[in-house]
């Protein structure tokens, strides 16, 4: 059973969900125009989850993971914008927009967890 697992997991990394179920590049490409302008028009919510949609469609897209990275950098939460672009880049070291927002967001993130550090008074040895 444990090799079955293991099989199976190495099935889905190589294999996207996109691929199974024969999904057509002009779907993709309209999921993608629409998540781009839930973006530009502020609605950040809608946008994410078809930003989660895609992901879940074709896990090695990097544009997807950049657009979910940029949605959740807007949305004041840059840790996890910041594992979108790891992830993304995982899939397509060289994607020059990530490897921008990794840098952005390296810098971004300790400066906002010391700011809510500060906000709360509380260290990181505070229980």
């Amino acid at each position: 059973m444990e090799a079955l697992r293991g099989g199976a997991a190495a099935f889905l990394e190589r294999t996207t969900v996109r691929e199974l179920l024969d999904i057509g590049p002009g779907v993709i490409d309209r999921a993608r125009l629409i998540a781009h302008q839930l973006y530009r028009t502020g609605r950040l919510a809608e946008a994410e989850v078809v930003c989660r949609g895609l992901i879940a469609c074709d896990h090695r897209d990097a544009w997807t993971y950049s657009l979910h990275a940029a949605i959740l950098r807007r949305q004041g939460r840059n840790p996890q914008a910041l594992a979108q672009v790891e992830r993304g880049l995982a899939y397509d070291p060289g994607h020059a927009k990530l490897r921008s927002m990794r840098a952005e967001l390296a810098v971004a993130t300790p400066v906002q967890q010391a700011q809510a550090q500060r906000a709360t008074c509380r260290t990181d040895s505070d229980p």
